[in-house]
């Protein structure tokens, strides 16, 4: 039933309509549509779960000799434009491969190491603050 509805592309930049739109999101488990649609199933215009090891390859291939751009679709997840000009923003892909690269030192075994007594740190307090709010039954305001 959900197979056609699914498949379709009409709604890809309204990606919460379609998903409101769908008549029982409750019902729609991932296993089952693998189950019963196959190993790729849209489950809405921009997720596709794939349930095939064999496609490892293809989906998280790597190198100039796999480039991908991304979706058009992308840039809308900043329309306020505080990422414009960002890694994140990259469409291109050697953009954002050059971009990526200036940052991979940061992000080392090495570099994460030595950070690790700063992200205990700040993890304990983030903790502690959570703790003492629930204990004065406060919400706590993320934004």
């Amino acid at each position: 039933m959900y197979q056609a509805l699914l498949r379709t592309h009409v709604l890809r930049t309204l990606d919460s309509l379609f998903t409101i739109l769908l008549p029982h999101p409750e019902e729609l488990t991932i296993k089952s549509l693998h189950e019963e649609c196959g190993p790729i199933v849209r489950i809405n215009p921009i997720h596709i779960p794939i349930n095939d090891p064999t496609y490892m390859d293809d989906i998280y291939a790597s190198g100039n000799k796999h480039k991908r751009e991304r979706d058009p679709w992308f840039p809308h997840a900043s329309e306020n434009g505080f990422l414009n000009g960002s890694l994140l923003q990259t469409m291109d892909h050697d953009t954002h491969r050059m971009r990526r690269g200036a940052l991979n030192p940061f992000f080392s075994k090495r570099a994460i190491q030595d950070l690790e007594s700063v992200l205990v740190d700040k993890t304990n307090m983030l903790v502690r603050r959570l703790s003492q709010a629930h204990r004065e039954v406060r919400v706590v305001n993320f934004t």
